[in-house]
């Protein structure tokens, strides 16, 4: 298979060349250390989203957790550095040392302040999927140290995944039904919200919607492979951090396939005026918004169906 012999050159790697193994210790070292620096209590004992994440997926991810942890240190890691570290000319070419350096920035800052802790226990090779897991706990230390602090903040939120969903997601929909010569309809952004979602509805629905994108991949590029969510059943406690989650590996891939695609002028000034109306950004919101995205995606599918 591509992605498992991928995944073995990533992890014995050439000389010098940096594996997902190195990254995983090095978040584990911040991980240990912010422990240690904030006494931070609890267990992250989330189950994983999938066993076969990329480069790219981890790298998403950890620019969320460097961004996250620069607020929570009133922006000490130099804004030019983090904007070098996070440049990649090429999403779908997205390499270990690209998240390395990125998540260095973290250590370069902590070891200045003299809170850094190496690693020093028994090491083992991972997997992107490996890595991605402990990016999730990283942001959920990173949500921690935001209520010790008393820091207000949308992290794992709905709003947090609406805005996701808005700015990356229903473009590349819309963009998909373009390309297939599908007449639709803008997103209307409505008032209400459905009414009983739990995040929940939403990770299952995000799913679907992106099953169908990458059909469409599929079916365009031919050699594109999947990333497999694990299923998620009615025992699973599912948090909106998780949809967002969720939402920034369907992110990433977005970008490594079509790059970024801009809301239409009319669309961004319609979601402006949604968000000055809506204090609150409930679940049913961010359900009739990926419902959206369901149908019309679905509808490209079914226009190729028929050709």
């Amino acid at each position: 298979m591509l992605f498992e012999n991928l995944v073995s050159a990533s992890e014995t790697g050439a000389a010098g060349e940096i594996t997902p193994a190195e990254i995983y210790y090095l978040a584990e070292s911040v991980d240990d250390s912010l422990v240690k620096m904030y006494q931070l209590e609890g267990t992250y004992d989330k189950k994983r989203i999938s066993n076969n994440l990329r480069p790219r997926n981890v790298f998403e991810k950890a620019l969320d957790v460097t961004e996250k942890f620069n607020m929570l240190h009133n922006h000490a890691i130099d804004r030019n550095r983090l904007a070098e570290a996070s440049k990649v000319a090429d999403m779908s070419r997205v390499t270990p040392a690209d998240t390395y350096a990125v998540l260095s920035l973290i250590k370069d800052y902590m070891t200045k302040e003299g809170v850094f802790a190496e690693y020093t226990g028994e090491k083992s090779p991972k997997t992107p999927s490996d890595v991605f897991h402990l990016m999730r706990q990283l942001s959920w230390r990173c949500s921690e140290i935001a209520k010790k602090k008393g820091i207000v903040t949308n992290w794992a939120s709905p709003a947090q995944v609406y805005e996701s969903a808005v700015t990356t997601l229903m473009p590349a929909v819309q963009a998909m039904a373009g390309e297939a010569g599908l007449k639709y309809e803008d997103y209307p952004f409505p008032r209400q919200p459905v009414s009983s979602v739990v995040p929940r509805y939403n990770y299952n629905l995000l799913c679907h919607v992106y099953n169908n994108i990458s059909k469409y991949y599929m079916y365009k590029k031919g050699n594109y492979e999947p990333v497999v969510f694990l299923e998620v059943n009615d025992c699973d406690d599912i948090s909106p951090a998780d949809v967002f989650d969720l939402a920034q590996i369907v992110a990433s891939e977005l970008r490594a396939n079509i790059g970024i695609r801009p809301l239409s002028p009319e669309t961004a000034a319609n979601y402006a005026r949604w968000k000055e109306s809506h204090a609150e950004i409930l679940p049913g919101h961010v359900f009739r918004l990926i419902q959206y995205n369901f149908i019309l995606s679905k509808k490209v599918l079914e226009g190729r169906s028929e050709q």
